[in-house]
């Protein structure tokens, strides 16, 4: 298994998009009244009262005088974690001038009917090309064939990407037509770090943010919320690599970053943080971690 520390897309770098920056009117000095909704940088706010403050200074007072909503719908594919979506009717395209060399590029938390990665070289043109479908229409038989619905799946790794540093990169999420909606969770890009080889025994869990209350009678009510999920990975490291799997688990304890694991298994793939790593020392030749991450 693997992961990818992610190279952060700045604005410099992000070359184009097809998500324009509507969403939201652009903040320009001057009074707002409570409820007003404005765009300062890559983050939409909420006026909290009548106020003239800048709203990344207003969201730090105590009271507040704004209130961040989070990063306006461009931003979120870049930014956020995959539950939170940048979205098209369309579909969404990034253009993405990347300052270091790129050999990998996950995608994650995506909607729509398929992603097309492209590389392309100042010098060489276009080096890399690849589509992958976002919907699952195996079927087993006839009956599934007339009438079961194809299944999302919402995550994508392009792993074999040729190392041109300061390449161009271009993402795309499409739906079925222009008429339909596509998103992108979470894009990442960089080089993979290699912790080891992952073992039978890794567990797939997660964490459920819904409220659940049942009152005097037993009757159940749920107020929905994240789901989060977990993987408890079980890894073969060679022990004289033990020490360099121990620095890059420590050099991302608190970045989130796209964990790669058996890639006959999507479920092993996950954009996250370690909430927790052991590494056993058996012997010479092999030793074993235990590495549980937790999505973001």
């Amino acid at each position: 298994m693997k992961y990818i520390l992610p190279e952060e897309v700045t604005e410099t770098m992000l070359v184009s998009s097809t998500v324009p920056l509507d969403d939201y009117t652009t903040w320009v000095a001057g009074d707002y009244t409570t409820g007003d909704e404005v765009r300062y940088d890559l983050s939409a706010y909420r006026a909290a009262t009548t106020t003239t403050d800048r709203p990344d200074q207003g969201a730090k007072k105590d009271p507040k005088t704004w209130v961040r909503l989070g990063y306006v719908n461009r931003w979120r594919g870049l930014r956020d974690g995959p539950d939170s979506k940048t979205l098209r009717v369309g579909g969404v395209q990034y253009v993405i001038q990347a300052a270091e060399t790129v050999t990998a590029v996950s995608v994650q938390g995506c909607d729509g009917f398929e992603l097309e990665l492209t590389m392309e070289d100042a010098t060489a043109g276009v080096v890399y090309n690849e589509t992958k479908k976002l919907l699952d229409y195996e079927v087993d038989n006839l009956y599934d064939y007339l009438f079961k619905p194809p299944s999302l799946m919402p995550d994508a790794v392009f792993e074999d990407l040729p190392p041109y540093r300061g390449a161009k990169i271009t993402i795309e999420a499409r739906g079925g037509d222009e008429t339909q909606s596509a998103s992108i969770g979470r894009f990442s890009m960089g080089i993979p770090v290699f912790l080891g080889d992952e073992e039978w025994g890794t567990t797939i869990s997660g964490i459920s943010g819904s409220v659940r209350e049942r009152d005097g009678f037993q009757n159940l009510t749920i107020v929905p919320g994240r789901f989060i999920p977990v993987v408890n990975f079980r890894l073969v490291i060679d022990t004289p690599d033990l020490d360099r799997v121990r620095r890059a688990l420590v050099a991302v304890a608190d970045i989130p970053c796209p964990y790669i694991g058996d890639g006959e298994y999507s479920a092993t793939n996950l954009f996250g943080t370690p909430a927790d790593f052991r590494l056993t020392l058996p012997g010479v030749i092999y030793s074993y971690a235990t590495l549980e991450i937790e999505g973001y």
